[in-house]
Order: C-alpha cells, then structure tokens, then sequence
C-alpha cells in the first residue's frame, strides 16, 4: 500500500469520527460533553496536517476522495464553507468542492468548472461522506423541534423520518452492495427527498407571513434547500457508481 493510500485512510477514519462527534454535539446542545468539542477540534486539526501531508507525498497519483461540502441553493445561499465548481442535477443547480459530480441525467464539471471525462465517477467513500454530513445537518434540524412545529404539526416526526431514512442509508452503503441494493438504497433517499420538500413548501407558507412564526422558520427553510439539493448529489453519485442510469 502506497504512502497516499495510508493518508488517504486515515483521513477517511479520522473524518467518519469526527462525523459522529458533531452528530453527538448537536443532539446534546448545551449539555454536551465539554470534552466533545476538544475532540472536534483536535481531529479537524489532524485531518488538515494529513492533507496538507497528501499534497506534498512523492507518490500522489490520484486525488483525495474530497470532504463534500453542503452545496449551496440556486439562488445563491451557502453554509458557511466555500464552493468552487458548479453542478447540475436535472433541474437543481448548486456547487461542491473537490469532488468531481456524476450519475444519471447530470452534467459533470470538475472543481476548477470544466467538464470531466465520462468515465471519471465518484467513489463509495465520498458517498458516505456525503451521507454522514446530510445525516448530520438532519440531526440538527430534527432538534429544532419548536420551530418544526411552527411549520406544522407533523413536522417534527416528518424531520426524524427523513433523519432515520439516511441513517438507514449510511447503514446499508457498503462497498460490496449489489446493485439491486443500492436501488433499494436510492428509493430511500427519494424518499427522504419527498419528506423534506413536504417541510420545505409548509415552511415556505409560513415564511410568507411577517409575523414572529415566519421570522423564526426562515432560517429552518433557507438550510432545507441545500440539504435537498445535496440528497438530490447523492442520489446522482449511486446511480452513477452502480450505474443505474
């Protein structure tokens, strides 16, 4: 095994980890173990040494499969972290960076925004990378259980449906899945996909009113779209993978 094959694990299991961690610091809140977000930043640390070690090794043949990063809505609202590149996805349009975006009716562009090859597809860890940060960000929304249900009743089971539906996701992705099981895998996130646009345009309804309800949705619906459209990156990635196209 070449050295960048070493880094490359070990970025791997240091970011799966630190996953679970911000899972564990958003489901506790304020009572989270203090020692919790030492450890976050100890490993968000650690993976930014390794991969500043990736770029510099002799024997780098091949890119890192890259952190996705929550893309951003068509109209131009991200998360926090920076894009580059662009993607298309039938009819949603967002970014990610490092990855290179394929699978089914989608336009490949690579992150410097020209087209990759064909046969150029991403692997089985990016997609589980991808999963555990949609998987994290529902944990996040699922908390918000008073604002949900502002939005409706229904909401807040409807947002823990959509949570356990990609963890379900994340449990059964694995590299030897049959492809038959990875449509079983696909019709889940569809489904998680239809749960959250149900949020999305309840949210949207309550958004319109200028009232304290609609001030204090706003910020759940303007994180549900790039969580759609970041489902809708996954969904494109296992068809391509498994070509189910």
């Amino acid at each position: 095994m070449s050295q960048t094959d070493d880094i490359k694990r070990l970025i791997i299991k240091h970011r799966r980890r630190l996953q679970e961690l911000k899972e564990q610091k958003a489901l506790y809140g304020i009572s989270v173990d203090p020692r919790i977000p030492v450890e976050i930043d100890d490993i968000e640390s650690e993976i930014a040494h390794l991969e500043l070690e990736l770029e510099t090794a002799s024997d780098v043949n091949d890119e890192l499969p890259a952190k996705s990063s929550l893309v951003s809505s068509s109209s131009g609202q991200s998360s926090s972290n920076n894009f580059f590149g662009g993607v298309q996805i039938g009819h949603i349009d967002g970014s990610i960076s490092n990855s290179n975006i394929a699978g089914g009716d989608i336009n490949i562009t690579n992150t410097s925004g020209q087209p990759s090859t064909d046969n150029e597809k991403p692997m089985v860890e990016d997609l589980q990378i991808l999963l555990a940060e949609i998987h994290t960000a529902l944990t996040e929304l699922s908390a918000q259980k008073e604002v949900l249900q502002s939005v409706s009743t229904m909401a807040p089971f409807t947002a823990m449906g959509a949570e356990q539906g990609v963890k379900d996701a994340m449990n059964n992705l694995k590299e030897d899945v049959k492809p038959e099981e990875a449509k079983s895998i696909l019709r889940t996130l569809n489904e998680v996909v239809s749960l959250l646009e149900n949020i999305l345009d309840k949210a949207t309804s309550v958004v319109q009113k200028t009232d304290a309800a609609g001030n204090a949705v706003k910020p759940l619906a303007e994180k549900l779209a790039p969580l759609i459209e970041n489902l809708g990156l996954a969904i494109g990635w296992i068809a391509k993978i498994w070509m189910l196209g």
